[in-house]
């Protein structure tokens, strides 16, 4: 559980948990070139500092005392941090969460953990939960006496889910009461492009499944967050491909089958109309 800078990957953790209640500029700096799509669950409470993010299709100014989830399958940019942020960091890598039937535990609070990604602490609280962090690191420090065995990793596992879904409990029941019906369409629109951009691309697929005329689903998103339906599919496409861009060796021709284009040609004229330039001008720094 040290060394964070070396193990901490883009995509997923390398080992089923992770905990490091020191994370400073250099590490949040990794996440900063270039989208990522992280495949584990990772959660942070920020200590000190200013950290400038974007989060899936929404940005966001984090401060201390804020605490941060990030679902797998969630896009995150750093855009600034300020010299003294600090964060408490810890994550369940994709193959552990399907151990603790992570999806399970949090299905209720789905929807709101997705649109909800920050909550803003008590000073009070924050503090507690730090001291959950920094307790649990020397539990699982190298030179600590107990070691962290599987039954002992799936207590701990059950411990920061409980937290997690407290956090939320506390803190945003009130948003879960004042949701206006655009903004429940909104969120089930989010929801299923998120598990359906890869393969559909067109706005009649969103509509259709959510049970709605397609002029009264593209007024209503449009009307609910100032974008079209076709904007936000397109956002994750992309966020998508540049991640793939910028991390992997993969050819475009195979990044565009991922993504569900079915000639390459289709692929660089959608990226070229959403990004400004090819997928290989993306992939060598080119602007």
């Amino acid at each position: 559980m040290t060394g964070t800078e070396q193990t901490l990957p883009k995509f997923d953790l390398p080992v089923d948990f992770l905990i490091d209640e020191n994370i400073g500029v250099s590490i949040l700096n990794l996440y900063g070139r270039f989208p990522c799509k992280i495949k584990a669950a990772i959660f942070a409470l920020c200590i000190t500092g200013k950290i400038t993010v974007t989060i899936n299709l929404k940005e966001y100014s984090i401060g201390p005392n804020d605490f941060v989830t990030l679902l797998p399958d969630s896009f995150i940019q750093i855009h600034q941090a300020s010299d003294d942020a600090r964060v408490c960091f810890f994550g369940f890598s994709s193959q552990f969460i399907s151990h603790i039937q992570f999806w399970k535990k949090i299905s209720d609070y789905f929807v709101l953990l997705r649109n909800c990604p920050i909550v803003s602490l008590q000073a009070r609280k924050a503090a507690i939960y730090r001291d959950t962090f920094s307790l649990t690191q020397r539990i699982g420090s190298a030179d600590a006496e107990i070691a962290l065995s599987p039954p002992i990793l799936h207590s701990i596992a059950e411990l920061f889910l409980q937290v997690i879904l407290e956090i939320y409990r506390t803190n945003n029941m009130d948003k879960i009461a004042n949701v206006t019906r655009d903004q429940e369409i909104l969120g089930e629109f989010v929801q299923l492009a998120f598990q359906n951009y890869m393969t559909e691309h067109l706005v009649t697929f969103y509509a259709k499944a959510i049970g709605l005329s397609l002029s009264h689903f593209c007024a209503t998103i449009n009307r609910a967050c100032g974008k079209t339906a076709q904007e936000i599919i397109a956002r994750l496409i992309i966020l998508d491909a540049k991640a793939q861009l910028k991390v992997s060796n993969l050819h475009v021709n195979k990044i565009a089958l991922s993504l569900g284009f079915t000639t390459p040609t289709t692929f660089n004229r959608f990226f070229r109309k959403y990004a400004g330039m090819t997928p290989e001008q993306y992939r060598n720094g080119i602007t």
